[in-house]
């Protein structure tokens, strides 16, 4: 849908991803997506899609001896639709991006990186996509992921956290006059499952909790302190190389493609005490993201449960107390 946005008001430009990314697996999201066994079987050719090198700095190349980003990296994609060596067209359609890449290792672009990117592609022409659908709604601290690293985009994509993962529900956002009737005609947006009541029904009370919850990003700024707290000594570990945390969200680096592995290892009953949340992907081989479990009433205090604090020396309501409907 956000795509159909970018060619009404574009048409069919380029459409700039980074390698890494991931946006899906549908027949025309895979073509965004960075792996190639997406598109292993794809009825159609798809979009033009150029893609950008990694903005995962921990595994640049051209990373400085000291560490952080190169500014190389930016400079050189400055040179898109400048130098027609590079085969990109000086107009370009949109660039779609992940405020973390998911996929692509869990990895936190720098933010100065991406701010240079994103104003090339302005100067291009070009629209800023974001995919919040794995970043959106405080999971990272803010609100948005866009928000941690000062990008205002044009069109949004959320998901997941819209419904807590109860049932399938997206929505798209665009600034105005993006999807304006008279750019995105009356029945552009139509789609076989928009109207789906069970799915509104579930976002709107989880949109009901979240407008509850009035200290939000403080609560995953301590999470992130908690989860760093307890996952830092790994590094100790010769097995770990390093964690790295956002929010909600740690990312444990091992020394080799051993993450499917230890997943598996770690896949064991814990009694009536609720663990962790493991996940790892094909394209990371070597990166285990941890993710802290809901905070179950009913059970023993978890080892480490998804809120530390309060809610009465907080000063901040608990959005899992209020009336159900």
């Amino acid at each position: 849908m956000a795509m159909r946005i970018v060619a009404a008001n574009r048409g069919p430009a380029p459409v700039l991803t980074f390698q890494g990314g991931y946006h899906g697996r549908s027949p025309f999201t895979a073509h965004l997506s960075a792996s190639s066994r997406y598109r292993a079987a794809q009825p159609w050719s798809g979009p033009e899609v150029v893609r950008l090198p990694s903005p995962d700095c921990t595994t640049c190349p051209h990373q400085p001896a000291g560490g952080g980003c190169n500014p190389g990296c930016a400079a050189a994609i400055e040179r898109l639709g400048v130098d027609d060596s590079l085969g990109v067209p000086p107009q370009v359609g949109a660039l779609v991006i992940e405020p973390l890449l998911n996929v692509g290792g869990f990895v936190l672009p720098d933010s100065n990186h991406l701010r240079r990117v994103v104003d090339h592609v302005r100067a291009l022409g070009g629209l800023i996509v974001v995919d919040e659908i794995f970043t959106g709604l405080h999971r990272f601290g803010p609100e948005w992921g866009f928000q941690l690293h000062g990008i205002e985009p044009d069109i949004v994509v959320a998901s997941k956290a819209l419904t807590n993962g109860v049932t399938p529900l997206s929505c798209v956002w665009a600034r105005e006059p993006l999807a304006a009737p008279d750019v995105f005609p009356p029945g552009s947006h139509s789609s076989t499952f928009a109207g789906n009541p069970l799915a509104l029904a579930v976002v709107d009370v989880v949109l009901d909790r979240w407008d509850r919850w009035n200290c939000a990003a403080r609560d995953v700024a301590e999470l992130d302190t908690l989860l760093a707290t307890a996952l830092r000594p790994l590094t100790a570990q010769d097995l770990v190389r390093d964690v790295r945390v956002v929010g909600g969200l740690a990312a444990v680096e091992l020394t080799g493609p051993h993450a499917a592995r230890v997943r598996a290892a770690a896949a064991c009953p814990s009694g009536d005490r609720p663990g962790l949340l493991l996940a790892s992907t094909g394209m990371a081989p070597s990166t285990v993201a941890v993710h802290p479990p809901p905070r179950d009433r009913s059970a023993a205090p978890a080892v480490m449960p998804y809120h530390q604090r309060s809610a009465a020396t907080a000063g901040c309501a608990d959005p899992w107390n209020g009336p159900r409907r």
